[in-house]
């Protein structure tokens, strides 16, 4: 599956990626400031000038954007001419990590907050990055976290204030913990990329609509109110991670009517509902037992006829409509994971949804389950697919009673289009096998099929 894109910069710029998915700019202007000021390479050996410090300011602060900030600050005792570079980089970077250590908390809160009250206000900020490590905040001397914790939506205000293009602030807290956020704080007419890990908001919504700069929206972690308004600006979605939708009985709302990808990956809760994505083109959904979308009689449809089930028949549902499969029915690539007990893309093709743009099909074991059933519903329902990898890699369908007998009750051919079926597994075993009649009583030739086992790789999907 693609990755979320870069987002892209002024095309009259030199383009420089810093590896973190951040681009740096070098304005053409800029550029022939710097060659036209600097002494050729043959002068400057032989007089010995530091060749670096004559550039212009703008050139350092770009080289300074790619340093820590901590980093970027102690260059200030190499020279009277680096005094005050860092004041005005135009990124910052808080990093906790074992190359970057901090004694304490506190100690890594008092770097913030002096560094945000002597950096210039004037400056811009491009980008600003807050990352720390899960291994560094368990150690002892980081026991005082909560003095780190009180001055986050502090520090988030000013990137925001600063008119910051690109935030992420993660990994700065507990695994269980949730720092919560106003919801004034994230309001923006310059945010482009918003990455938050282990945050909650106030209140019963998240209305983010008056962002009308945003494009990227990554929650990881993250408790997802049961109302969220993203904007129209919006074009990549990404909530996973142990995110954590918080409406107990009723699904979470997302509207985000201009999305181009959508990842929605191990997340706790009812699967939610979107409203309509019509410019949606990629799409990863990834359940797993956590997802409450289960029956508590093993039933593999969500139907299992017990009343008392909640996971079947939970009275604050509406159960008239498609709940996801729907809403990701005219993408072109598609990769729908799950444990095989999740029920909801089953249940879901009741409903008859058509995949008349799909090209590109990734699925795992819970196709098999309980009669293949999945695997037979996209071979009819996706016209023009050219490609299908079929992943086998978890045990987990093990102790699951799997139908393989195989007589369909509507004759159908596979796409033509169809190019390619890659079956992933462990081993060859009898399922592949029972695929391999699958595939070939809908028309799909055995040379279209490479089967890849690979032993040592068993994960559950």
């Amino acid at each position: 599956m693609p990755e979320t894109p870069n987002i892209e910069e002024d095309k009259e710029t030199a383009v420089v990626d810093d590896g973190e998915g951040c681009i740096s700019m070098l304005p053409d202007a800029t550029l022939q400031e710097v060659r036209s000021s600097l002494p050729s390479p043959a002068a400057a050996a032989a007089d010995g000038e530091d060749r670096i410090s004559a550039l212009p300011d703008a050139i350092l602060h770009e080289v300074l954007s790619f340093l820590s900030t901590r980093d970027a600050v102690r260059t200030c005792l190499l020279a009277t001419r680096w005094r005050d570079v860092w004041k005005s980089v135009p990124v910052l970077r808080i990093n906790v990590s074992p190359k970057e250590d901090y004694s304490s908390a506190t100690a890594l809160a008092k770097f913030v907050n002096h560094l945000l009250l002597l950096r210039d206000p004037t400056a811009a900020l491009r980008k600003c990055v807050i990352c720390a490590r899960f291994e560094n905040l368990h150690r002892p001397e980081y026991e005082d976290r909560d003095q780190a914790l009180r001055y986050v939506e502090q520090w988030i205000q000013y990137a925001i204030i600063c008119k910051v293009q690109i935030l992420r602030v993660e990994g700065v807290f507990d695994f269980n913990d949730r720092v919560e956020l106003s919801k004034a704080t994230l309001i923006s007419k310059h945010l482009r990329s918003l990455h938050l890990y282990s945050f909650k908001f106030e209140g019963r919504s998240l209305d983010l609509s008056s962002c009308d700069t945003l494009e990227v929206l990554m929650l990881e972690s993250c408790d997802i109110c049961p109302e969220n308004i993203f904007p129209k600006s919006l074009r990549h979605l990404s909530i996973g991670l142990n995110s954590t939708f918080l409406a107990p009985d009723t699904r979470t709302s997302v509207a985000a009517p201009g999305l181009v990808t959508l990842h929605l990956t191990f997340f706790w809760g009812w699967t939610p509902l979107f409203e309509s994505m019509p410019l949606l083109e990629t799409a990863y959904v990834h359940s797993e037992e956590k997802c409450h979308d289960r029956c508590d009689n093993g039933n593999y449809y969500g139907d299992c006829g017990d009343h008392s089930c909640k996971g079947c028949y939970n009275k604050d549902h509406d159960s008239s409509h498609c709940v996801i499969l729907d809403r990701l029915s005219g993408v072109t690539d598609l990769m729908l994971m799950s444990d095989p007990r999740t029920f909801i893309f089953r249940k879901d093709f009741k409903w008859r949804p058509m995949f008349n743009n799909l090209k590109t099909l990734l699925l795992c074991e819970w196709f098999m389950v309980p009669d293949f059933g999945g695997l037979v519903y996209f071979l009819q329902h996706s016209p023009i697919l050219e490609k299908l990898t079929l992943q086998l890699y978890s045990y987990m369908v093990e102790d699951v009673e799997i139908d393989e007998s195989y007589n369909p009750t509507k004759q159908f051919m596979a796409s033509k289009h169809l190019k390619v079926v890659k079956i992933k597994c462990i081993k060859e075993d009898n399922k592949v096998h029972h695929i391999l009649k699958i595939l070939c009583t809908h028309g799909v030739p055995r040379e279209k099929i490479d089967i890849q086992v690979n032993r040592s790789f068993a994960c559950s999907c």
